[in-house]
């Protein structure tokens, strides 16, 4: 289990890109799909979406600075895009 880190959230106009704390390595990021799971710590005071490979989890986290932004989201029912460096995304 590897944890990545949502760093920022960048709005646009049907979007929002969250862009995680450190560049993945592309033949890695390339492989990640969604998990369609979400956890949450309580004591780390974050959302933890899920993602994963053939072989391992990875752990996305939202921390509380986030928040406000996946709230519009949903609100909005806006798209949200994961930026994971080296020009790949997850939609």
């Amino acid at each position: 289990m590897k944890k990545l880190i949502v760093k920022q959230m960048n709005e646009g106009q049907e979007i929002f890109i969250a862009k995680v704390s450190e560049e993945i390595n592309s033949n890695l990021a390339k492989s990640l799909r969604a998990g369609d799971r979400m956890l949450v710590d309580s004591d780390g005071l974050a959302f933890i979406y899920i993602l994963e490979d053939d072989s391992d989890l990875y752990y996305l986290y939202f921390q509380q600075d986030s928040w406000e932004s996946l709230h519009k989201i949903t609100l909005e029912q806006k798209k949200l895009v994961l930026d994971l460096g080296n020009d790949i995304q997850i939609d």
